[in-house]
């Protein structure tokens, strides 16, 4: 760039950088313009250390230490936390958790909410694809619980069994749809075998607050010890206050989700078109183009309906696609 007599400042690098992601050359070339940045000694910015996080999915445990070490000598100290949660292997449930409230604690008043929440999201997919998921969930729980994530956002009905990703940066989404997968495959194994019919949230999304999930119509939890209506329910233990927070949500004591019959078909709301924000997330564009494209990696039967802010498929499809790919498809095999 130099010889060119360009003069790149952080807009030049996040654009390179989020197009080599978009592109898939993350690999290699991303760590590269990094290298590039640090002669530049170009402040980074909160979307351009967004997508160097999206480009360290692609990257080796050694090239995703040096990127950090690179981008905390630019002055991006959060990058000495991402550093902790992709490359140490001896942290305990604990340490990752002060760990990530330790790096949400590092973004300034400048990053804003949408930039934090995009930044998290990066973390969250780099270590799902490090086979660290249960490290992403727990710095998707602190997420949760420092407002940068939507609630409410798994919704059981008795017909159909919803996944609303608006308003969530791609990272998230696809974090969040990964541990939904997970849950559906819990409740099916169980069903096949005549076993439980009754769930505490817990346990189908396990370190995720219970006000993840959402009951039949998304407006307002069903709170009374015993459901009142027939298919699904969400309700509290009898022993537990029956307050709502903010969103509406149930706080405290156990939530439980009651099947009567397994649904006809799954459906992921992602929206139309970009969302708030989504122009700078990471600089690989909007959640809906990402998610979408991620779908299609997997193989997934999940297609586009009449709605195009909405994917859809039969319970029997999703069925025979999570047998076919078996523990590929979950990161069964993952280290934690």
């Amino acid at each position: 760039m130099k010889e060119a007599g360009c003069l790149p400042n952080a807009v030049t690098f996040l654009t390179l950088i989020g197009g080599c992601v978009k592109g898939g050359q993350s690999q290699g070339v991303a760590a590269r313009l990094v290298d590039e940045m640090v002669d530049a000694q170009c402040k980074p910015i909160p979307s351009l250390s967004s997508a160097v996080i999206s480009a360290c999915v692609a990257l080796t445990k050694k090239e995703i230490s040096q990127v950090c070490q690179k981008m905390s000598d630019l002055g991006a100290a959060i990058f000495s936390h991402v550093a902790k949660l992709l490359l140490q292997d001896d942290l305990d449930h604990q340490q990752v958790k002060e760990t990530a409230v330790e790096m949400l604690g590092e973004m300034g008043r400048e990053w804003g909410k949408v930039f934090k929440a995009r930044f998290l999201g990066a973390v969250c997919h780099a270590l799902w694809h490090q086979g660290l998921e249960t490290r992403a969930t727990i710095v998707l729980s602190c997420g949760m619980e420092a407002s940068l994530v939507p609630l409410g956002t798994c919704v059981f009905e008795e017909d159909t069994w919803v996944l609303d990703l608006r308003s969530m940066s791609a990272g998230i989404a696809i974090t969040i749809w990964w541990l939904w997968l997970r849950a559906i495959q819990k409740i099916l194994a169980e069903w096949r075998t005549g076993g439980e019919r009754q769930w505490e949230v817990s346990d189908l999304f396990p370190l995720l607050p219970p006000n993840v999930v959402w009951n039949t119509g998304m407006q307002h939890p069903v709170l009374s010890a015993e459901s009142q209506t027939p298919g699904h329910g969400v309700s509290r233990s009898k022993d537990t206050d029956e307050r709502v927070d903010q969103e509406g949500a149930p706080r405290g004591g156990k939530v439980v989700v009651r099947f009567s019959c397994l649904p006809t078909e799954l459906v992921l709301v992602t929206g139309i078109g970009r969302g708030r924000g989504d122009e700078m997330d990471g600089g690989i564009g909007g959640m809906r183009e990402v998610f979408q494209t991620e779908l299609e990696r997997v193989g997934s039967p999940f297609r586009v309906t009449t709605n195009r802010g909405e994917m859809s498929a039969s319970l029997g499809a999703v069925v025979k696609w999570l047998r076919r790919s078996g523990p590929e498809i979950t990161n069964t095999g993952a280290r934690r």
